[in-house]
C-alpha cells in the first residue's frame, strides 16, 4: 500500500466514516474464547475508529496497539486519543518492534490493501497457539438501496485506476478471506450483519471524499463536475430534511489456532 494514499483526508475520515456494530465486535472475543484480558493489535488502524470500538466493546479490559503505515492518519488518531491505546507506525506485512506478541490481531476496513500472505505469516509469528485473527468491513449494501446503486454506478463509470486503466467495480472487496484464513488457522468463522443509518446528504458527500475510489473520480472529472453529478442522483433520494438512508452490511472473517 502507498503510505501516502490517505494524506490530507484523515480528519474527515475520522468524523464521517461509519462505526462498527458492537455486536460484531463481541463475536471476535467470544470466538477467541480465552478468559483473560487480551492484547489486541489493530492493523491498518487508520484514525483509530476500529481501535476505539474494540476498546469500548471490551469495556477497557484489554491492551490495544494500533498500527498504520500512514502518518497523517496516525497523527489524527493520537491527537484525539483519550484512551490508553498506543498508536505506532508499521506495515501489516512487517509488524513494528512494539508488537512483541498479541492474542488477537484485527484488521478493520484495511485488509484489501495488504499483501495478505505476508500478513497472515506475521500473524503466525506473534500469535500464541490460541491466538485469533479477525478481518471485518463495513460495505455499502447497494443491493438493498437504489441510492447506493446509483452511487456505485457513478463510481464504476468515472473512477479509474491511473496505474492500470481499470474502472472501479462494486465487487472490489469480494475477497476469499475465509478460505485464505483457513490455510493458516485451524478454525474459521464468517458472519454478517445488515444495518442502516440516516445522515445528511452533505455528510455522505464528505465521507465519499475520503474514499480513494471517489478521489479518483474527482481527479478525472474535477471537483465541481464531481459534486454536480453526485447531487444529480443523490437529490432523487434525499428527503425534505436533507437526509438519505445509507444501508450497510458488515462482514466478519476470523480464524483461531495458528496451524504453524
Amino acid at each position: 500500500m502507498n503510505s501516502h494514499v490517505y494524506d490530507g483526508v484523515a480528519q474527515s475520515y475520522d468524523v464521517f466514516r461509519p462505526r462498527y456494530p458492537e455486536t460484531l465486535l463481541y463475536s471476535i472475543t467470544n470466538f477467541w474464547g480465552v478468559d483473560r484480558m487480551p492484547t489486541v493489535v489493530d492493523v491498518g488502524c487508520g484514525t483509530g475508529i476500529s481501535s476505539r470500538a474494540i476498546y469500548h466493546a471490551l469495556r477497557g479490559e484489554c491492551t490495544i496497539i494500533g498500527v498504520d503505515i500512514n502518518m497523517d492518519m496516525l497523527a489524527t488518531a493520537r491527537a484525539g486519543n483519550t484512551l490508553p491505546i498506543a498508536y505506532v507506525q508499521g506495515r501489516a506485512e512487517a509488524l513494528p518492534p512494539e508488537v512483541l506478541r498479541a492474542d488477537i490481531i484485527t484488521a478493520g476496513q484495511s485488509a484489501q490493501w495488504f499483501d495478505r500472505d505476508k500478513f497472515y505469516r506475521e500473524c503466525l509469528r506473534v500469535l500464541p497457539a490460541n491466538g485469533a485473527v479477525a478481518i471485518y468491513e463495513n460495505n455499502r449494501d447497494w443491493k438493498n438501496s437504489p441510492f447506493l446503486q446509483a452511487h456505485e454506478a457513478f463510481l464504476e463509470e468515472f473512477s479509474i485506476d491511473p496505474a492500470t486503466g481499470r474502472h472501479y467495480s462494486r465487487h472490489y472487496r469480494a475477497n476469499p478471506y475465509t478460505q485464505e484464513i483457513g490455510i493458516y488457522f485451524d478454525e474459521t468463522i464468517e458472519k454478517k450483519l445488515h444495518w442502516a443509518t440516516r445522515m445528511k446528504v452533505a455528510d455522505f458527500y464528505r465521507m465519499a471524499c475520503t474514499s480513494t475510489k471517489f478521489i479518483r473520480a474527482q481527479k478525472a472529472l474535477g471537483e465541481a463536475a464531481t459534486r454536480r453529478l453526485f447531487y444529480s442522483y443523490a437529490d432523487l433520494f434525499t428527503d425534505r430534511f436533507g437526509m438519505v438512508t445509507v444501508d450497510y452490511v458488515t462482514r466478519l472473517y476470523a480464524g483461531r489456532g495458528p496451524r504453524f
